[in-house]
């Protein structure tokens, strides 16, 4: 079996936040986005490049709200995973994987900030790429 290759699409980071998308050198082509935070490191499957502008869009639509949204960004180990925000608090945001199980990760200031930073960076690497 053929060890599948990666390549970098885009990359975004702000404070202690990273998040970037690679694409497989197989076909059909695979998108895996990573997102790093201080205490742990999610890496997941996406749909495809947009997927960067949706989690952009997302975070920066809801930021500092005290409103209930959702999205599914992608899937990990067969999981859903989903961001949600907070109704209870403007700046609190949870990244759940949900299926046979659950993972979930909350982020809060000044995580949250860096987390949209990142995002927008993100955004704008995949839509100036080559």
């Amino acid at each position: 079996m053929e060890e599948t290759t990666w390549s970098l699409t885009a990359f975004g980071c702000a404070g202690q936040v990273e998040i970037s998308i690679d694409k497989s050198g197989t076909e059909p082509t695979i998108y895996e986005m990573t997102i790093s935070l201080p205490s742990v490191e999610l890496r997941f499957t996406i749909h495809g490049p947009d997927t960067a502008l949706e989690l952009s869009r997302f975070l920066s639509e809801h930021a500092n709200r005290r409103a209930f949204a959702k999205q599914q960004i992608g899937s990990l180990c067969g999981m859903s995973l989903e961001l949600i925000k907070d109704s209870e608090f403007a700046d609190r945001f949870y990244l759940r994987a949900t299926g046979s199980g659950m993972i979930d990760v909350s982020v809060v200031d000044p995580l949250t900030s860096d987390l949209i930073q990142a995002a927008i960076q993100l955004a704008h690497d995949i839509t100036t790429e080559p």
